[in-house]
């Protein structure tokens, strides 16, 4: 009897280190360790009232995890803590983070867009499935919460909705398990590891690359971190697990149909209702247990991308208060010849992706257009934001044709706009630094930004650009800096390309295809404005004693030569600040506008 206890307990021992070896990051075979299995998405209320509603995050099953968690980031996958996750683990030195929110428009690490080519590429040899240690981003998570009590007897799931690029999760000091694919949900069954009513420690572990990154060779913005919203949620014992809908229409394309295959956790009878936009049921059945089961509509509604019209169909396991509304759209696709077809109509298809980079939680689209006129370079990538409307459809305010001109993705004004970026002063999508990101060098007050100087040139200093896609702009900025920095604006593209205007307390200094091209004394006031323009590829320098009168620096620049698409790291010309030297320097009054020529 002795002996198979101590052979069984070696044996569990055994079976937990297996399964937290922290290797899966590394092995190609894993892709998940105890993550629940995939499923359509859906969210089951307490009520039809709630179902008819929609809103999951008013629903008693339904509990947030967005919120601040505590946070450490280190720059090296080794150096990650590896015992955070104990209940008595102090992280009183930690930072907080919010969650969703990617790394890198946050002040942890660079952000990276490639074209072609895995993020990696100046830094590692590809050599599938390793992945490198150094510069390879990690982050931890920790926070309390108390699951309501009224939760006890149900089953408890966690829901992290994207997660790069993989994540190792603990409960009160427990290992729950492992997953990757970054942009799918990740579900774990929680029920064994928390105490509803009671405090409860969750914490979680995310690596900027793991052996899945191979799979993400792609034209695409490359940011770490949680992407979308995490929540908890309950679920009866006895449920319906899944359910799959696949609509179809008769060969005329008039009459409808859905197939629902459902799959139950235990037994019993399920009621489908299918209802219109109004809320009026057009078709009824009952199913009896897991299987498939066929609802036949007459003359539904079509779907099609210009009248995206959805029912609902309702689902409710009888003896059970979960009403799970799913929606749906009655449309056939079909391929005769070499042409798609939709409803039996041809159709064109345009495509788009989709990038969650906002810290305001905004959702955008990245597209590509194509001109005419400009520098005869083809293809153009650009920003719209996106809108979710009331049917819980994306909407785009798209429709200017490929060889139109194309205008500024954030909209500005003819006019000189201030924009308060020096009051919501954001590393992100307004303003991001060239190299590595460092709070510490810069503050803001009183609308004014205050920037420690670094390095000894402007592509030495990481000059922090303004993130605009216009053609054709200018800016200018008030400056003040002590005597032993040197500040300015830049137009920079890498550290051998950049165009610039700054200065000390005594001189103005210009730079020309990243090389100091002279320096001229000026008056001694203090302060100075000083203005880039970038029209039709020409740039120009400015500079005032008051910002009202203008004098124009007797040098100018053709960049025509230089842009994204005919260099290989794929990115365009930014403008923006600099400081390099001692000291600090005083940036004051920035504004921009896009000139009218180019809108």
């Amino acid at each position: 009897m002795k002996k198979h206890l101590i052979t069984g307990l070696f044996a569990a021992l055994a079976l937990t280190a297996n399964a937290q070896s922290f290797k899966e990051w590394l092995d190609p075979e894993i892709n998940a360790v105890n993550r629940a299995p995939m499923h359509t998405n859906y969210f089951a209320y307490e009520s039809a009232d709630a179902a008819m509603q929609g809103k999951k995050d008013q629903s008693t099953n339904y509990m947030t995890l967005n919120g601040t968690w505590k946070f450490s980031w280190v720059r090296n996958a080794d150096q990650r803590p590896t015992d955070f996750w104990k209940v008595g683990f102090n992280d009183k030195g930690w930072n907080n983070l919010q969650v969703p929110a990617v790394w890198e428009l946050n002040g942890y690490g660079d952000p990276i867009y490639v074209n072609t080519g895995y993020a990696w590429r100046n830094q590692f040899q590809n050599n599938p499935p390793e992945v490198p240690t150094e510069n390879n981003h990690v982050g931890s998570y920790r926070r309390e919460i108390i699951v309501p009590a009224d939760w006890k007897g149900k089953d408890i799931i966690a829901h992290f909705g994207s997660v790069t690029s993989n994540m190792y999760l603990w409960v009160n000091g427990r290992y729950v398990g492992y997953s990757e694919d970054s942009k799918l949900e990740a579900e774990f069954d929680l029920t064994p590891y928390l105490k509803p009513g009671q405090t409860n420690l969750i914490a979680f572990q995310v690596f900027r690359w793991c052996d899945g990154t191979y799979l993400e060779d792609q034209d695409f913005f490359r940011y770490s971190g949680v992407g979308r919203d995490c929540y908890l949620y309950a679920r009866n014992k006895k449920r319906i697990q899944d359910i799959r809908i696949t609509p179809d229409l008769d060969e005329a394309y008039k009459n409808g149909s859905l197939r629902v295959t459902l799959d139950l956790k235990g037994s019993g009878n399920v009621n489908l209702e299918l209802l219109d936009a109004t809320g009026k049921a057009v078709a009824t059945e009952t199913a009896k247990g897991s299987g498939t089961i066929l609802m036949n509509v007459e003359n539904p509604h079509k779907w099609t991308a210009e009248t995206p019209y959805l029912y609902t169909l309702r689902a409710t396991l009888q003896g059970s208060n979960e009403v799970i509304p799913v929606k749906v759209g009655f449309r056939k696709i079909e391929l005769k010849g070499d042409q798609i077809l939709v409803n039996g109509q041809a159709v064109l298809f345009k495509g788009a992706d989709r990038h969650e980079i906002d810290p305001d939680g905004r959702w955008w689209i990245v597209y590509h257009a194509y001109e005419k006129d400009f520098l005869n370079l083809g293809r153009q990538t650009l920003l719209e934001p996106v809108q979710i409307t009331e049917d819980g459809w994306l909407e785009a305010p798209l429709g200017r044709k490929a060889e139109e001109k194309i205008a500024c993705p954030i909209p500005l004004a003819s006019e000189w706009k201030n924009c308060d970026r020096l009051k919501e002063f954001r590393i992100g999508l307004d303003w991001k630094f060239y190299k590595q990101y460092e709070p510490g060098r810069f503050s803001i007050k009183d609308s004014m930004l205050m920037l420690k100087a670094q390095g000894s040139n402007p592509a030495e200093s990481s000059p922090i650009m303004f993130v605009t896609g216009a053609h054709g702009y200018e800016m200018s900025v008030k400056i003040e800096c002590d005597s032993s920095a040197v500040a300015g604006l830049i137009l920079y593209y890498n550290d051998n390309f950049y165009v610039g205007t700054g200065c000390d307390t005594q001189y103005r200094y210009r730079w020309r295809r990243g090389e100091l091209k002279g320096k001229n004394k000026y008056r001694e006031f203090g302060a100075i404005w000083l203005r880039l323009r970038n029209e039709n590829n020409i740039v120009t320098g400015y500079y005032s004693y008051d910002g009202k009168e203008w004098i124009k620096e007797a040098w100018g620049m053709e960049i025509s030569g230089y842009n994204h698409n005919t260099l290989s790291d794929f990115q365009s010309i930014l403008p923006g600040l600099f400081v390099y030297g001692k000291g600090k320097a005083c940036f004051k009054e920035f504004q921009y506008r896009c000139l009218d020529s180019f809108r």
